[in-house]
């Protein structure tokens, strides 16, 4: 390398290291205004001219409801020798093209019994859909709240305590 070059490269990684301790300063300067913890940043508390301390914690706590579908499909497979078509069976407890699983069972009996939401099987559809975005018909509804029924007649208030 000529020293020609040398020179200009030696001047542009001074002008980068300069580049990168100003970046420096000024995230730890952001994250002083945002209250942020300096010391869970990417500036280590050992850069010259960084001095922070967390003053004050604040926190929000927040529900997300997320319904989960699972899609099961049914491959069939032809053997090229013999030609025949074979297919493995779906889980034992996926008898439907549509179901609803534990958590809408439950999501129902709660509404309908321990929220009093409503006796009214279209509330509790409507509910369901808008907010959960979950489409269950009234028909459904009421199934769920036959099905709890019959678990619990002949208990009484105290054996829910």
């Amino acid at each position: 390398m000529d020293a020609e070059l040398i020179e200009r490269l030696f001047l542009a990684n001074n002008h980068l290291a300069e580049i990168v301790d100003h970046l420096i300063l000024r995230v730890a300067e952001l994250e002083a205004r945002l209250g942020m913890n300096i010391s869970n940043s990417s500036v280590s508390s050992t850069t010259p001219g960084v001095v922070g301390k967390v003053t004050e914690t604040r926190d929000t706590v927040d529900v997300e409801i997320k319904v989960v579908v699972t899609e099961y499909d049914k491959t069939e497979v032809q053997c090229p020798c013999c030609d025949e078509v074979t297919a493995a069976d779906f889980p034992a407890n996926v008898s439907a093209t549509k179901q609803y699983g534990e958590g809408v069972d439950a999501t129902v009996v709660l509404l309908n019994r321990y929220a009093n939401v409503s006796m009214d099987q279209d509330k509790t559809s409507k509910l369901l859909a808008n907010v959960l975005g979950v489409p269950i018909s009234t028909g459904m509804v009421d199934n769920y709240k036959q099905d709890e029924h019959k678990k619990f007649v002949g208990l009484s208030g105290s054996d829910f305590k």
